[in-house]
């Protein structure tokens, strides 16, 4: 007969269970491309996008924001001032003698216009420099 293998017995109730998996599917997949857009930048950093590795020219400030789920990145970046501590330096002066300085102590603040151009001039790492 027509209907007695095992997809004859699928039927109209069938399609509907087909039907159901697939909405599930389409729900969860909607959820995790929710959840991983989703991204929040605090106070004092801004947002760096990276698309599928590459370094996009957009930023954004604090706040909370939705990135390209899946294929795109986003990095902080410190843009308030910050100190940081150098170990010892020493120099010699023109006159060959020895300095030795300890303590050094540099503030730096990274200005957000120039962010993009120091990622792509030095790095994601720039500040280390």
């Amino acid at each position: 007969m027509a209907g007695d293998g095992p997809l004859g017995k699928i039927g109209a109730g069938g399609g509907c269970i087909i039907c159901l998996v697939v909405t599930l599917g389409a729900i969860v997949v909607g959820i995790a491309a929710i959840v991983d857009g989703y991204h929040e930048i605090e106070e004092g950093y801004v947002g760096v996008y990276y698309k599928f590795g590459a370094l996009q020219e957009g930023i954004t400030g604090p706040g909370v924001h939705m990135k390209q789920a899946f294929v795109t990145t986003v990095r902080r970046v410190l843009i308030r001032p910050e100190e940081t501590r150098m170990s010892s330096v020493e120099t010699i002066t023109r006159d060959e003698i020895s300095i030795r300085f300890e303590g050094i102590s540099v503030l730096s603040r990274t200005t957000q216009s120039k962010v993009i151009g120091l990622i792509k001039k030095y790095g994601q790492d720039f500040k280390r420099f």
